[in-house]
């Protein structure tokens, strides 16, 4: 079976969930909350040699999240478990805002 066909034949929600399961599971909670070194450095790598224009289309990605965690401290929804990450991304969200990131 071809992968990406299969993919595509999925619903968005479903291939999100996927992705999320994947990327959360090899970056971030393996290895005790530090995810998978090589996992990691391969994500990182991808991202470099996209091309610019999809690096473009991350890096807004990157504005959406962390507008989530600023969100979430303006509302105060956290706990002492991700506090940290909403106070800075609170910071960084003020930053962001001010940096609009085009699309050419």
């Amino acid at each position: 079976m071809d992968l990406e066909k299969a993919l595509k034949d999925l619903q968005p929600s479903t291939r999100m969930g996927i992705v999320f399961r994947i990327i959360t599971e090899e970056c971030c909670t393996s290895n005790f909350g530090k995810g998978n070194k090589e996992s990691i450095d391969e994500f990182l790598r991808l991202i470099k040699v996209n091309h610019p224009t999809h690096q473009q289309s991350i890096a807004r990605f990157v504005q959406k999240i962390i507008k989530v965690y600023a969100d979430k401290h303006k509302e105060n929804d956290f706990d002492m478990r991700n506090e940290a990450s909403c106070k800075l991304f609170a910071e960084l969200h003020k930053i962001s805002k001010e940096n609009h990131l085009p699309f050419f």
